[in-house]
Formats: structure tokens, C-alpha cells, sequence
């Protein structure tokens, strides 16, 4: 069955390609790449800011990237290793999350103030993260391979649920009703739950497009109208391009509705950022904002 084309206007966008190792700007107007910046470890974490800069973890802090050129503007180191996810809130604190920043086998946050002074930080057992986010509710989210949890700054937990299909859950992110948006890793899809953790909607590659590879479902936006922007993980290696499709787009029902890939210039990629108006349904305390180029 022939897949159709992105149907959200998508012109530019920064991506993580983790089978190559580096981060690039993709211009789908000219079907170029502006600039590719290598990555020297893992980056898992992107954020498109409202200074034109781009926000990237690294294994020891994070750095910010110029949009346009791809050049480094700065790094900041505030651990040994072991970060994984950065994020930067409204207020112009810094989130970063990872396993054993001071302490082994450790899941650790901590919050970084303007100045990159520590304000706060938070412990939790476990061995594996991913995405971390901050509430509305002055609370961690995070992904810990089959689990969602949600923890205070006192190391607490607020609540903790598991879907069925869960293997290196991703992402998640909390809307303004409540509800929480995961992505399940190897598991390939997105779901919706409740408060409670129960199950609300799912959004999955259906059968019949077996030229898209659903592998593993990373980072994902929530569209203004209500559309999901998923990114699917083709798996470690460099020629992965033309194996599967990168990007699915997913229509607010459930269906697939579009799907992007370039065979040429990437092979694997794993997060994503653009710069766009983020839609109210998604409560945090972040400052997304569209950038002009």
C-alpha cells in the first residue's frame, strides 16, 4: 500500500540520527541538509527555544546549538555521565535526568537555575531512564523502560503505571486534563491514559504498510490540531535509511495519515525538534515558542 506524504507543514526540523551519531537540520524545502553537528556520545534530548539556539543533552550536562548554523554556543557540564534528558522550563530553570549522576544505579533529577546553579535535586531506585518532563503539579515524569512514574522533589512517588507492550517506554508528557501521553519504545505505539493509568486511546501502524517498519517509538509532538508527529527508531547502524519510514504522522483517531523518510542523508533517528506554537492540550511548565529564521 503506497504511503502517503506528511500532511503537517513541516519544512525544517532538527533531528537526532542516532544510527550516524550526529545531529542535523533537515530542510525538507530544498530535500537538503543545512548543517550536521557530531556527536561524540548519545544524545537523546532535543529542545527547539524560543532564543533561536537548540537544546541538546550530552552525557555529562547538555549544549546549545545556533539553529541556523549548527555551531556551539555553549556546554555545561553538571555530572560525571549518565544524562539522558534535558529539558527547559518556563522559567528559565533547566531539567536534567539520567542514571547514576552522583550516585550508582541510581534514577536521578536535578533543576539548574539561570545561572546553571543547582537548585534541587531528586533521587529514585532504578537503573534506566529516558524522557523526563516537569508538571504543572511541581512533579517529575519520566519513562523507566516498562514503567511511568511520576515522583516528587523529595523522592517520592506521586503514582507509578504499566501498559501491556511497554519495552523501553520513551516519553511521556502530561495534558492539561490529566492525561498522560507515552510513547512505548520497542513497542511501537503511543497511548493516551488516565489518571489512573488506564488505557484511553492507542495510535499504532496498522497492517498493510509493511514498508514503514514500525521498530521502536521514540520522541513524538502533539500537533495543534490535535495530530501526532511520532518518531520511529529504525534501530543502531549506519544504513538504516531505506529500511522503514522515520516520521509518522497520526490523525487525531488513530489513523495513520502520512509518513516521512529520507533515504539519502539519514539512517536512524531517534528525537526531533522544530520550532511551532505548542498546542494548550500539553501542560508544562516550558516555553516553546515559534522561532522565525
Amino acid at each position: 500500500m503506497p504511503v502517503p506524504p506528511l500532511a503537517f507543514s513541516l519544512p525544517a526540523f532538527a533531528a537526532v540520527d542516532e544510527g550516524l551519531d550526529r545531529i542535523l537540520l533537515i530542510n525538507r524545502s530544498t530535500g537538503k541538509i543545512d548543517w550536521v553537528y557530531p556527536l561524540e556520545e548519545k544524545c537523546r534530548s532535543l529542545q527547539w527555544l524560543p532564543s533561536g539556539r537548540l537544546l541538546a543533552v550530552c552525557d555529562v550536562g547538555y549544549v546549545e546549538l545556533d539553529c541556523k548554523t549548527g555551531g556551539l554556543c555553549r556546554k555545561v557540564q553538571v555530572a560525571r555521565g549518565g544524562v539522558v534528558s534535558v529539558e527547559r522550563l518556563g522559567n528559565g530553570h533547566t531539567l536534567l535526568g539520567g542514571v547514576g549522576l552522583t550516585e550508582a544505579n541510581t534514577v536521578e533529577f536535578c533543576e539548574l537555575d539561570s545561572t546553571d546553579t543547582l537548585c534541587r535535586s531528586a533521587r529514585f531506585p532504578g537503573n534506566y531512564v529516558r524522557r523526563s518532563s516537569a508538571t504543572s503539579a511541581n512533579t517529575i515524569l519520566f519513562t523507566c523502560d516498562t514503567r511511568v512514574i511520576e515522583g516528587d522533589w523529595r523522592g517520592r512517588l506521586v503514582r507509578e503505571f504499566s501498559i501491556s507492550g511497554f519495552k523501553h517506554a520513551w516519553k511521556a508528557i502530561r495534558a492539561t486534563d490529566g492525561t498522560t501521553f507515552i510513547s512505548a519504545g520497542y513497542g511501537a505505539f503511543i497511548v493516551q491514559c488516565d489518571e489512573n493509568g488506564r488505557e484511553l486511546r492507542r495510535w499504532y501502524c496498522p497492517s498493510g504498510h509493511d514498508e514503514i517498519r514500525p521498530f521502536f517509538f521514540g520522541d513524538f509532538e502533539v500537533l495543534p490540531n490535535g495530530r501526532l508527529l511520532v518518531c520511529n527508531w529504525l534501530g543502531h547502524g549506519t544504513d538504516l535509511g531505506a529500511s522503514g519510514y522515520s516520521l509518522l504522522e497520526f490523525a487525531a483517531t488513530g489513523a495513520l495519515i502520512g509518513a516521512w523518510r529520507d533515504t539519502e542523508h539519514t539512517s536512524s533517528l531517534q528525537s526531533f525538534a522544530f520550532a511551532f506554537e505548542r498546542p494548550p492540550l500539553v501542560n508544562r511548565r516550558t516555553v516553546r515558542t515559534a522561532v522565525t529564521s
